[in-house]
């Protein structure tokens, strides 16, 4: 990380600080839309925009960001981490967090990329991705590359191993 990256993450820390008014060390979507405007200087981001990448943040749905987690988000928008920013698009939208999108989930991704695809053109790529018909939807990696042309590591998980593997015991 460069200096210019380090003075990012000093003030939008402090950004993070003023805006926890409670000291619970995490906030809330209304406190996350005013910063998530503020990192991408575009004071017209809805509050659905937001959700979106609020959600995709938000993995274990507490409904509240740390700071770590708002940090990390910072860094990919002032980095331009297109790969990280997708990542947390496809978690919003992957309800289940079965690491796949389905057709319709699939048409939703689209659209919010400004990609957008219709039910049919998604179900068609399921399709080409799942030949045998056992797959129902695409994982991270082959909806990167159908959306961005650009083709990376078929092990990448979206949720970089943050996903919890939890069991109930009985």
């Amino acid at each position: 990380m460069g200096i210019m990256d380090e003075d990012y993450v000093v003030v939008y820390s402090r950004k993070f600080d003023e805006k926890d008014k409670d000291n619970s060390k995490t906030i809330d979507r209304d406190e996350f839309l005013f910063l998530y405007r503020d990192i991408e200087g575009d004071d017209t981001k809805t509050q659905t925009e937001a959700d979106i990448i609020f959600n995709g943040i938000d993995i274990d749905n507490s409904n509240t960001l740390s700071k770590d987690e708002f940090l990390d988000l910072v860094k990919s928008i002032k980095g331009g981490d297109k790969q990280y920013l997708h990542k947390m698009v496809f978690r919003s939208f992957d309800k289940d967090r079965s690491k796949t999108l389905e057709a319709e989930e699939i048409v939703a991704y689209s659209e919010f990329c400004k990609k957008a695809k219709t039910k049919e053109e998604a179900e068609e790529l399921v399709k080409k991705y799942n030949p045998d018909g056992k797959g129902k939807g695409l994982t991270f990696p082959q909806l990167y590359e159908e959306l961005t042309g650009v083709k990376i590591d078929p092990k990448t998980d979206p949720y970089d191993g943050k996903l919890g593997k939890c069991c109930l015991i009985l």
